[in-house]
């Protein structure tokens, strides 16, 4: 089997990959259920403006202003 060196000593709050004490779970779920920043909404908010400008600046030069009048 496998032994560890001698004088090896592993680092302060070091658990095992495998330690599926119920501590950890509590924290887990408590990071996920945090509340995110509003900054991630703005952000998303102004990407998809751009993103509807942009088609619609695409859609300007592919089919010209004859695009913007609406017919019935």
């Amino acid at each position: 089997g496998f032994t560890p060196a001698p004088g090896f000593t592993p680092a302060p709050g070091f658990t095992p990959a495998n330690d599926d004490r119920q501590k950890d779970y509590r924290t887990l779920l408590h990071g996920l259920n945090r509340r995110a920043s509003s900054t991630v909404y703005w952000v998303i908010a102004f990407i998809s403006l751009a993103w509807i400008a942009g088609a619609g600046g695409l859609a300007n030069l592919l089919f010209g202003p004859s695009i913007w009048k609406i017919r019935t």
